[in-house]
């Protein structure tokens, strides 16, 4: 087969090698920065609901000196399309963003951030997509469920959901809410066993039986350390290498069940022993021999505390624990074919976990609203008076009454700056009274004749409002000031 080299062919005869041309292309450049996108959010768990984005800065294509900013947009869905209605904050500087704006407590939160070159507006196209969840500070232990099998109301079944893991198996021994002694707390136990406290089970069955019944047990997606606690007792047949136990298993689905391994307990009496039942018995031909189980006999009521996070991740394909998923938990009888007992008794089921505290949500996005100008935005124009002679003081008036904002700042330049509002300094914090006396400004440098200035309308944090438009309709300097702490910007608020 014939190889290529640069403008050769491998043959017979070969030509000399082709001379080598280049070229620099003209005109403008056109590129977006490269940019890897949005690194992390993280939830500094504050008192108003915050998201805190952070990126790595991106690399202008065009010249080395060109100003990058970059734009952030959010959704409750992932994935998402970026769009203008789903843009929170323009001309962000720097590398971080910390999101405020509307956020609702224990919510999923997702975000983009691309980059754009500050002097053609090209916005890169990357779609990384980063969330996470908004809650409150500190924690609370929260109990998720919890039934002590007393009281008005407490019978039967008491809501849990039974059933069986051997084919035609009968869950009859599931009695439920039973007055036997010893309890743990009341008069009442949750029982697997006969009729009476003293009655036995049949032989033969593999069951289950759930809290919660057919709906689970919901676990909250920002949930730590969730917790199953009971108390129990239990008396199962065992004799010579026969053994019959009760086990814990979870589930996800309410369908595939996954043993509960003994490393998920984290304090109280852990399993005792292993099932072993007889070779022609359904319930060993369903899977139930060889399982670590509580066996044997305990006659007094002993605690088991199981990490259900831990257990959860036993299960295959699960990731992250409990937290956000909804959980069957099945406490299970594996009985076999050899003889019988007086079963299983339960009491003080609780399942816990710890959930953080709620946020208060904050202000709006759009919240921050362009100063009137009387022409793209409606309302009274800024108003300036010269205090000196020289115009190196002023007094300035503008409009709060159309639209009010936490607080005002002024930028200013100088005449060389005008075309592209690059800025020589500032006056922060002018409050929201809509007027600023004895205001003091550089004097006009040498070369000028003269210097501008904005009001410029801010959230009080971190976000700056517009800047206004120019004669043409476009947004003046669409990156964030950078000026008075100000990093972002919202052009997506109007007036009024």
């Amino acid at each position: 087969m014939d190889s290529w080299d640069r403008y050769r062919r491998s043959s017979t005869c070969q030509s000399a090698l082709s001379g080598c041309a280049s070229a620099t292309a003209t005109g403008t450049c056109t590129l977006p920065p490269v940019f890897a996108g949005l690194a992390s959010v993280t939830n500094p768990q504050s008192a108003t609901c915050t998201l805190a984005l952070a990126w790595t800065a991106a690399t202008p294509q065009c010249s080395p000196g060109d100003a990058v900013y970059y734009n952030v947009y959010r959704s409750t869905v992932s994935p998402f399309t970026p769009s203008a209605s789903n843009r929170i904050a323009t001309g962000v500087t720097g590398t971080s963003f910390s999101d405020e704006y509307g956020l609702a407590s224990s919510t999923m939160y997702y975000y983009i951030v691309r980059a754009v070159d500050a002097a053609n507006g090209a916005e890169d196209s990357n779609t990384v997509t980063v969330g996470a969840l908004v809650t409150g500070p500190g924690s609370t232990l929260t109990t998720l469920y919890s039934d002590n099998f007393d009281g008005t109301g407490h019978s039967g079944l008491d809501g849990w959901e039974t059933g069986s893991f051997a084919s035609g198996g009968s869950t009859a021994d599931w009695r439920g809410v039973q007055a036997c002694s010893p309890t743990e707390s009341g008069s009442n136990i949750f029982r697997y066993g006969g009729t009476s406290c003293t009655g036995t089970y049949a032989q033969g069955r593999w069951t289950l039986a759930a809290p919660g019944g057919a709906a689970g047990i919901l676990v909250p997606a920002d949930a730590t350390s969730v917790r199953l606690s009971f108390y129990h007792r239990w008396n199962f047949y065992s004799s010579g290498s026969k053994t019959d136990g009760g086990t814990l298993m979870i589930s996800t689905d309410n369908s595939t069940f996954t043993f509960v391994p003994a490393s998920a307990i984290i304090s109280g009496k852990s399993y005792t022993g292993t099932t072993s039942l007889l070779y022609s018995c359904a319930s060993r031909s369903a899977g139930g021999s060889g399982r670590a189980a509580w066996t044997g006999t305990q006659s007094s009521m002993v605690q088991t505390v199981v990490d259900l996070d831990a257990a959860a991740n036993a299960i295959s394909g699960n990731v992250g624990g409990a937290a956000g998923k909804t959980l069957w938990i099945a406490f299970s009888p594996i009985i076999g074919c050899s003889g019988s007992n007086y079963g299983w008794f339960l009491d003080d089921v609780a399942i816990t976990a710890y959930v953080p505290a709620s946020c208060i949500t904050g202000v709006a996005i759009g919240s921050v609203k362009p100063v009137p100008d009387g022409r793209w935005v409606p309302g009274t124009p800024m108003q300036a008076s010269k205090v000196a002679a020289d115009g190196s003081t002023i007094n300035l008036t503008w409009d709060t009454t159309t639209c009010t904002d936490a607080n005002y700042n002024l930028y200013w330049g100088d005449g060389s700056d005008l075309p592209t509002y690059a800025l020589q300094g500032s006056v922060c914090g002018l409050g929201n009274t809509g007027s600023a006396s004895g205001l003091a400004l550089p004097a006009v440098p040498s070369g000028q004749s003269f210097i501008w200035w904005v009001i410029v309308g801010t959230d009080g944090s971190q976000m700056e409002s517009s800047w206004g438009k120019d004669s043409a309709g476009n947004e003046r300097h669409p990156a964030a000031s950078g000026q008075c702490g100000f990093t972002a910007k919202s052009t997506a608020a109007t007036c009024p």
